[in-house]
């Protein structure tokens, strides 16, 4: 299967210097790839946005994936309430 996903958090959020963003790809409870931002610039309260590319994952009968968002700016943060910036592909590739 071939996994891509993106997501974006709406702006007002106060973020401060080295705080993140992430995606995370699980396959079967396990983290398997792990994709984010790490904000470079002090407090500010731009919407941030976090693309996890494509990627193949191999799954076998009964075995699974999920994807889990974070960010750890100790506020509740607010996914941008526009399809568009909210997504995830699953594309089964191959046989």
């Amino acid at each position: 299967y071939e996994v891509a996903a993106f997501v974006q958090f709406q702006g007002g959020g106060a973020w401060n210097i080295s705080e993140e963003a992430l995606i995370t790809l699980y396959k079967n409870g396990s983290s398997f790839a792990r994709h984010g931002v790490t904000i470079a610039t002090v407090a500010h309260t731009s919407s941030v946005a976090v693309h996890c590319p494509p990627r193949q994952v191999r799954l076998l009968a009964g075995e699974y994936i999920d994807l889990r968002i974070n960010q750890n700016t100790g506020a509740a943060l607010s996914l941008l309430g526009v399809a568009e910036y909210n997504w995830v592909s699953i594309k089964r590739v191959g046989n």
